[in-house]
């Protein structure tokens, strides 16, 4: 096998190769965004009423509309806790997206409930079953953007 060599000290290249290694270890800007866009997701699937991929969710029972305290018939929509309580943490290679209370700082304990269902027989205090309704996901358009995000990430990255 014969091997070729080329040595290039270009200066310009040599930063644009330091400034990508620098960028590709220090992601949490990047990560910012993909958070505030995925963030922004969920509350067009609030709004919307529908699962992270566009499906309906399941309407709300005559037991839920009888018991709600602002009368709203807006699905996961009582008071608008559940939407506000979304938030996302970046870490150094990772962004978490779940639900904190904006009261107290805990988590939502209902959040999950509300995403997965739950039965009256495993929750006794519900007035009846939870249907799933998923809010929280990553789309297909999700992960376009999300790619769109890296991609310009680096691009900027590079200069």
């Amino acid at each position: 096998m014969t091997a070729v060599t080329i040595d290039l000290n270009d200066q310009a290249i040599i930063n644009a190769l330091r400034q990508l290694t620098y960028s590709a270890n220090h992601l949490e800007p990047a990560l910012e965004e993909i958070g505030a866009a995925v963030r922004a997701s969920i509350d067009l699937n609030f709004t919307g009423q529908h699962d992270p991929n566009g499906n309906p969710w399941e309407p709300l029972s005559e037991a839920t509309l009888l018991n709600r305290t602002s009368g709203s018939g807006q699905i996961l929509r009582d008071m608008g806790l559940l939407n506000r309580s979304i938030t996302y943490n970046v870490k150094a290679e990772s962004v978490e997206i779940g639900s904190m209370s904006v009261v107290d700082g805990t988590n939502l304990k209902y959040a999950n409930m509300m995403q997965s269902g739950g039965k009256k027989t495993d929750f006794p205090w519900l007035w009846g079953d939870i249907p799933e309704r998923p809010f929280v996901g990553v789309s297909e358009a999700d992960k376009v953007q999300i790619l769109a995000i890296l991609s310009g990430y680096l691009e900027r990255s590079i200069g």
